[in-house]
């Protein structure tokens, strides 16, 4: 993920993610197979977002179709308070 900013609030919500994130930088996976996947609906992808480290549940990957769990992990700038 990128850094984002988002008007100096704490976090963004998760109709904020869907309205103003949908196909950013922030939210398109890049794999080792060069694959690149729009993850803006996965929900450890929108905690991250929202400043949260989290652990997903079990989930189906959609690269290789294998059951996962995902870490998701917000990466802030520095002096900035946006993720």
């Amino acid at each position: 993920m990128f850094p984002l900013s988002h008007g100096g609030t704490t976090g963004w919500t998760r109709n904020q993610m869907n309205d103003n994130l949908q196909s950013s930088a922030a939210t398109i996976g890049k794999f080792t197979d060069g694959t690149r996947l729009d993850l803006c609906d996965r929900t450890y992808i929108q905690k991250a977002l929202e400043g949260d480290f989290n652990i997903s549940e079990v989930i189906t990957s959609r690269v290789t179709g294998e059951k996962v769990k995902m870490i998701g992990y917000p990466i802030r700038s520095e002096g900035k308070g946006g993720v």
